[in-house]
């Protein structure tokens, strides 16, 4: 569903960009477009540039502060009938529902050299510095777009991406070190190499 809205106080509140129900699981994704580009953040002002980039990546996670109180108040949302294309028709759907809440960040900027895996720039894996209300959710996945589509690419159904981002948040929860992140590196061990990715966490 893109962009769902929520009634609060008058006021209609959208839940989230994309999201995507997969019950028990409901994956909702944030994505923010950064107006800059990866030289920037080589450059002079690459600090400057990369602590911009954080703090775009908690402004998102700030924005799943009204999904928090939505699923906490057991709040029914108002979706659209997506399997009959073309429909006005809508329905009721209580978020009571929903067992796990799987937040995801998506950030977005011009990366000319994303193609050359020893260039591309990598993103921190999570949002370390979330709103109390959106904790209880646990780990604030975040992911490149590019990076993003590559992964989804690779997935056959819904519950093989639910179950690569529940796999994920272990694996970012165990507190491991990482030397040098890269997303896709770490993609391809899942898929190539489990009884290691077990051993790590």
């Amino acid at each position: 569903y893109r962009s769902p809205r929520i009634r609060v106080h008058r006021q209609e509140k959208e839940l989230g960009d994309v999201v995507v129900l997969a019950l028990p699981y409901m994956i909702v994704f944030q994505s923010k477009w950064k107006k800059m580009t990866s030289e920037d953040l080589c450059g002079d002002k690459g600090d400057l540039y990369k602590s911009r980039l954080v703090k775009t990546m908690h402004k998102a996670a700030d924005q799943f502060k009204e999904l928090a109180s939505s699923v906490q108040q057991k709040a029914i949302v108002e979706l659209p009938q997506v399997w009959f294309p073309g429909s006005n028709e809508t329905y009721k759907f209580p978020l009571e529902l929903v067992d796990h809440v799987v937040p995801v960040v998506v950030i977005d900027f011009d990366d000319p050299d994303y193609a050359n895996p020893d260039l591309r720039t990598c993103l921190r894996p999570r949002v370390s510095d979330v709103p109390n209300r959106v904790k209880p959710f646990g780990t604030v996945h975040s992911f490149l777009f590019k990076d993003l589509l590559r992964i989804v690419d690779q997935m056959f159904t819904i519950g093989d991406l639910v179950t690569y981002l529940m796999k994920r948040r272990e694996m970012l929860e165990t507190g491991v070190a990482f030397v040098q992140y890269s997303e896709m590196d770490m993609f391809a061990l899942y898929q190539t190499d489990y009884p290691l990715w077990e051993k790590l966490v």
